[in-house]
C-alpha cells in the first residue's frame, strides 16, 4: 500500500513536472522563432553565443543538488530540512563564485569581449544564476510542482511580453539579455515567497562538514551535468575557432539550444523517478514504463527527422532551412540521450552505481574532444563534421551505459544490488 501511494504521488508530481517543462519548452520555441525572424541569423548567432556559454558554465551551479536534496528531504525532520536547504544554497553560492572566476579567466584568455558584449554576457549570467537558485527540489520533494508550474508560467508570460514590446528589430538586440535576466529574477522571487510565508528559515547555521557532505553527494550524481559542461564547452570553442562561417555558427547555436532544452526535459523526467526509486527500489516497475516512454520519444524524434525542413521553416523561417541536415543528425543523437536519461541514469544511480555513470559520461567527452582535435588540426573542421562528431560521442556514451545496464541485469530482475546507495548508511 505504501509503494502504491508513492507511485501515485510520483505520477502526479511527474505529470506537473512534465507540464512545467512542456510550458518552458513551448515558450523557448516561440522565443527563438520570434528572435530569429526579428534579429536575423547573423546577429542572432552572435548574441546567443553568450547565452550558450552561460548555459554551459551553469552546469557548475546545478551539479547534482536537485536529486540529492529532493531524495534526502523526504526522510528527515523539519530542522534537518532547513539545514539541508541552507547547505544546498551555500553550495550553489560557492559554485556561483567559481562560475564567475571561470568566466573571467575564459574571457581574459580567450574571448576578449567588447563592452557591449560584456554587458550582454553579464545579463545572461544574472539570468542563469537566478534560474539555478530556484529551490525547485523543495517543491518536488513535497509534491507541490503545481506551484512551480504557476510561477514559471507567470515568468514566461512576462518575458514574452518584454520581448514583443522592446525587441522589434535587429537594433534592439541588446534588450534581449536584460529581459531574460528580469524574468528569471522574478521566478526566483516568486518561488521563495511560499517558503517565507510558511516561516521557513531560508538560512540556518550549518557546519562545514554538512556542506561538504551535500557537495560530495551532489558531485557523485553530477555525471550528466559534467557531460553537458564538457560537450558544450568544446562545441563553444569549436564555434569560436573561426573555421566555421557565421551562418553555420548561427545554425549550430540555435540547434544546440534546442538540444540542451530537450536534454534537460528528459533528464529532469529521469530525476523525478530517481527520487521514487531511491526509497522504494521499485526497479522492475520503472523499467517497463521507462521503455514505453523511451519508445514514444523515439517515435517523435523519427517524425522530426523526416520533417526536419518543414519544422525549421515553420518555426524559424526559410533562412534557417540550411540547418536541416544538422537537425536530422542531432535528432539521432537525441535518441541516445533519451536512453541515458530515462533508463541508465535513474536505474544505475538509484542503486549507487555512480562510478559507472560518470565513466560513461567521461568516455563521451573524451571521444568528442579527440575527434574535434583531429578535425581542427587537419583543417577538416566544419559544421557538418562537428555535428557528426557530437553524435558519435553520444553513441559512445550510450554504448557504455547499455553495457552497464546489461551487466547488472536491470532489464531482467528487480535489479537490487548490494552496493550501497549514496544515501544509505
Amino acid at each position: 500500500m505504501k509503494i502504491l501511494r508513492e507511485r501515485i504521488l510520483t505520477y502526479r508530481s511527474t505529470l506537473f513536472l512534465q507540464v512545467l517543462l512542456l510550458v518552458n519548452y513551448i515558450f523557448s520555441f516561440l522565443w527563438q522563432a520570434y528572435l530569429t525572424g526579428v534579429l536575423g541569423n547573423i546577429i542572432y548567432g552572435k548574441l546567443f553565443m553568450g547565452d550558450k556559454l552561460m548555459f554551459t558554465l551553469a552546469c557548475l551551479l546545478d551539479l547534482g543538488y536537485l536529486p540529492t536534496a529532493a531524495a534526502k528531504w523526504q526522510s528527515v525532520g523539519k530542522e534537518e530540512r532547513q539545514q539541508l536547504f541552507s547547505c544546498v544554497i551555500i553550495c550553489k553560492l560557492l559554485t556561483t563564485l567559481l562560475f564567475i572566476g571561470v568566466f573571467f579567466l575564459f574571457n581574459y584568455a580567450y574571448l576578449h569581449l567588447e563592452l557591449t558584449d560584456k554587458i550582454n554576457y553579464l545579463f545572461f549570467f544574472l539570468s542563469t544564476v537566478a534560474e539555478r537558485l530556484v529551490a525547485d527540489f523543495v517543491y518536488r520533494a513535497i509534491h507541490k510542482m503545481y506551484l512551480l508550474l504557476l510561477f514559471n508560467l507567470l515568468t514566461r508570460l512576462s518575458i514574452s511580453a518584454g520581448l514583443l514590446y522592446f525587441v522589434r528589430d535587429a537594433a534592439s538586440y541588446a534588450a534581449v539579455a536584460l529581459i531574460f535576466a528580469g524574468g528569471n529574477l522574478l521566478l526566483l522571487l516568486l518561488s521563495l515567497l511560499p517558503l517565507l510565508y510558511q516561516h521557513f528559515k531560508l538560512f540556518t547555521r550549518v557546519s562545514a562538514a554538512k556542506v561538504k557532505a551535500v557537495a560530495r553527494q551532489a558531485l557523485l550524481l553530477s555525471g550528466d551535468k559534467w557531460a553537458l559542461l564538457g560537450f558544450n564547452l568544446i562545441t563553444f570553442l569549436a564555434c569560436s575557432s573561426g573555421k566555421l562561417s557565421s551562418e553555420s555558427v548561427s545554425y549550430l547555436v540555435l540547434l544546440d539550444l534546442l538540444m540542451l532544452t530537450g536534454r534537460k526535459v528528459v533528464f529532469r523526467l529521469g530525476e523525478s523517478f530517481y527520487v521514487h526509486l531511491v526509497h522504494t527500489r521499485d526497479f522492475r516497475w520503472y523499467t517497463v514504463r521507462a521503455l514505453c516512454l523511451f519508445s514514444a520519444v523515439v517515435a517523435v524524434l523519427f517524425i522530426l527527422i523526416i520533417q526536419a525542413r518543414l519544422f525549421l521553416t515553420l518555426l524559424f523561417g526559410e533562412h534557417f532551412q540550411g540547418a536541416t541536415q544538422y537537425l536530422q543528425i542531432m535528432a539521432v543523437g537525441a535518441i541516445f540521450i533519451s536512453f541515458d536519461a530515462l533508463l541508465a541514469y535513474p536505474l544505475l544511480a538509484a542503486q549507487g552505481l555512480l562510478k559507472q555513470l560518470n565513466r560513461a559520461c567521461c568516455s563521451g567527452i573524451i571521444m568528442y574532444a579527440a575527434i574535434l582535435g583531429i578535425l581542427y588540426f587537419s583543417d577538416c573542421l566544419n559544421a557538418l563534421n562537428l555535428v557528426l562528431a557530437y553524435t558519435a560521442a553520444l553513441f559512445g556514451e550510450f554504448v557504455f551505459n547499455l553495457f552497464f545496464l546489461q551487466k547488472y541485469h536491470l532489464f531482467h530482475s528487480n535489479g537490487y544490488n548490494e552496493e550501497r546507495s549514496v544515501y544509505e548508511g
